[in-house]
């Protein structure tokens, strides 16, 4: 049950977490409000059909990988690393659920973050299961009932099942929103080309509570702002996000043949978080209240 080999029983920890003669105990973090989240299950580190022999490919290889069909001297790599873990077999199964509530039971993990998890949806033959048993006996596990589960619901063969993972209390990780906002932030082409509209604004402009000073450098910065310039007709948007937990003023950009209009105040309670066309922003400053973000959006004056 050893998460790694600094874990085993009686040995020192990379981390400085204690270890007891059953191995590590995480009950540290969770008395210091830190949720312990692990990640694994789709492979081992066993390699492909050439790697070495340390476990499972030992004790039954048939039974615990998925092999070639055509030839099961050669794995299936549905995870990209050589071999894929065949989790709906019975005893891989068993293997995988025992694992987890040892690991609530005894080390008082927290929640669980499963790599490639769409692998926990393919069958025998390597297909995807309409209900795949280990997916669902994890979810139904009684020792498993307070704990998280997040699944980044794909996997390296091209299985893609965010919005729709199997189960009903899995969380999912959303790799492409992820990879949209990181190029969002960065200002990537894939988004932005630093052209400008023709009120001279560029396509996006970013700020902190002061225009034009975002504040990137700041460790210590609890605001970001940005103005995206509209085209072909729409408005402009500026955005502006708090995450202090009081009050601030932003500076709003000034344009006398523009009116800037409250169009979302994540602060406000619905139905009123979003309007068509809020109240007229006329000052220079807006208040954004603390945790959350407000959009204007432009229009002529």
């Amino acid at each position: 049950m050893a998460l790694t080999c600094e874990a085993e029983p009686g040995s020192a920890h990379p981390l400085g977490i204690t270890t007891y003669p059953d191995g590590v105990n995480f009950s540290i973090f969770s008395q210091a409000a830190t949720d312990v989240v692990l990640l694994l299950f789709d492979h081992t580190d066993e390699g492909n059909e050439l790697g070495p022999m340390e476990s499972f490919r030992g004790i039954d290889n048939r039974t615990f990988y998925l092999l070639d069909p055509d030839n099961r001297a050669v794995y299936a790599n549905y995870s990209g690393v050589g071999n894929t873990f065949n989790a709906n077999h019975p005893l891989p199964q068993k293997v995988i659920v025992d694992c987890l509530r040892y690991w609530v039971e005894e080390m008082h993990v927290d929640g669980f973050r499963f790599d490639d998890d769409s692998i926990l949806a393919r069958g025998e033959d390597g297909l995807p299961l309409v209900h795949p048993p280990v997916i669902w006996q994890i979810e139904l596990e009684d020792t498993l009932a307070d704990t998280k589960l997040i699944a980044e619901a794909w996997d390296a063969a091209g299985l893609y099942q965010v919005g729709h993972f199997p189960g009903d209390r899995w969380a999912e990780w959303n790799g492409r929103y992820r990879d949209d906002v990181r190029r969002f932030v960065k200002g990537d082409p894939h988004f932005y080309s630093g052209e400008t509209n023709e009120r001279g604004l560029a396509d996006i402009a970013w700020h902190g509570r002061t225009l034009g000073n975002p504040r990137f450098d700041d460790p210590q910065a609890r605001t970001l702002a940005c103005t995206i310039g509209g085209f072909g007709g729409d408005g402009d948007l500026h955005v502006m996000m708090n995450m202090f937990w009081e009050p601030l003023d932003f500076e709003v950009p000034v344009d006398p043949q523009r009116v800037w209009h409250l169009a979302i105040d994540t602060f406000a309670g619905s139905p009123h978080d979003i309007e068509d066309q809020g109240m007229p922003c006329t000052r220079p400053l807006c208040t954004v209240q603390g945790r959350s973000i407000v959009v204007l959006v432009s229009s002529d004056a």
